[in-house]
């Protein structure tokens, strides 16, 4: 090395650097098509895979949201909505299927495509039923309004009726006592109209919460009224007032009956809740 000159050394030492180099830089594109061959077998396997399990997902999400909104509303949109998501479930899980079959390397992922399709057969299968059991119990729905809304008019019947006798005895000479059996009539009026109302509320509260047990409280109104009325008519005299009574109790009798129906529907529709 002695009898190197100064200009040798300098050339054998670039030299030697430009071979670390070389081999660094060998190193390095080894590296880097390695991590670029890793890139697109992550892309070409692994991320269309997970965003058809993200599809998937989101599209049964969507179905279960929709589905239960259109159990607590009954409203078409919902079960739109619905039908929707579930297009979209069998459009990725098609997609799904021919990527499986494009990726032999991944027999796990066909599997589970295949339970999960023969899953989604199964919930298309209940969303069914359910749709057919929701058409039946919104038209007992509309059967109970239009029984508690004949109740309540003739409810009304009973007290302008009553109210416009007592207006005349008030300007009469009616005696103290029969103002007072008046009064009592017409107290009697109201608390029937109070028990239609909480049963009202009841059937109400029942088909928003699809909770059958609630109905349980409105025919325990329908029987205080019941109640309520034989009472009245061992006061009422006046023929046309029986009627009105008899009138009153054939509605309620009626609206007993539409609320019983819709407790039935319901018990039935617990199963898709």
């Amino acid at each position: 090395m002695k009898t190197l000159t100064i200009g040798q050394k300098i050339i054998g030492g670039f030299t030697v650097l430009l071979l670390l180099a070389t081999l660094i830089s060998g190193v390095s594109l080894l590296t880097i098509t390695a991590a670029r061959h890793a890139a697109h077998q992550m892309s070409a396997d692994y991320i269309p895979a997970t965003r058809i399990a993200m599809t998937l997902d989101d599209g049964l999400m969507a179905a279960r949201l929709g589905s239960r909104t259109a159990a607590l509303t009954g409203e078409k949109a919902h079960f739109e909505t619905t039908a929707g998501a579930l297009a979209q479930i069998e459009k990725s899980l098609a997609e799904g299927r021919q990527f499986s079959a494009q990726n032999p390397d991944a027999p796990g992922l066909k599997i589970g495509l295949e339970k999960f399709g023969a899953a989604l057969i199964e919930y298309k299968r209940i969303l069914e039923e359910f749709a057919e059991q929701s058409q039946s119990l919104f038209a007992l729905r509309e059967a109970s309004n239009t029984a508690a809304g004949e109740l309540g008019s003739s409810i009304e019947a009973i007290i302008a009726r009553q109210l416009e006798t007592f207006n005349r005895e008030l300007k009469g000479d009616a005696t103290d006592d029969a103002l007072a059996e008046r009064q009592t009539k017409l107290t009697l009026i109201y608390k029937i109209r109070g028990h239609v109302s909480a049963a009202r509320v009841a059937n109400f509260k029942a088909q928003a919460l699809r909770n059958p047990v609630l109905i349980d409280e409105g025919l325990a109104q329908i029987e205080g009224l019941a109640k309520r009325l034989a009472t009245l008519s061992t006061l009422l005299k006046v023929p046309a007032d029986l009627e009105e009574i008899r009138d009153v109790q054939r509605a309620s009798e009626a609206y007993r009956d539409s609320i019983t129906s819709v407790q039935r529907e319901l018990q039935k529709a617990e199963k898709y809740l």
